[in-house]
């Protein structure tokens, strides 16, 4: 199995923490913190799991920061489904 398909078959089944989860939270994380994003890594990856985000006392969550990181999982799942 090639690594396209292993990515798209964990998200089919939807495998927890595997490479289609680590890869997903990861990028999200890294490619928007490059553009300022102010999510931490566990908002991000509270945000790939459940579809909510919560916020530590110390820092404000912004919303475009929410889309930001989701429509970032939009993203790399059309990647998914087009990469043929």
């Amino acid at each position: 199995m090639d690594l396209g398909q292993r990515l798209l078959q964990e998200r089919q089944t939807k495998f927890s923490h595997g490479l289609y989860h680590h890869t997903q939270v990861l990028t999200a994380y890294q490619n928007t913190r490059i553009d300022g994003n102010h999510l931490s890594l566990a908002q991000v990856s509270a945000l790939f799991e459940t579809r909510a985000i919560f916020s530590d006392d110390r820092h404000p969550v912004y919303v475009d920061d929410v889309f930001e990181v989701s429509n970032h999982f939009k993203l790399f799942d059309y990647l998914l489904d087009t990469f043929n």
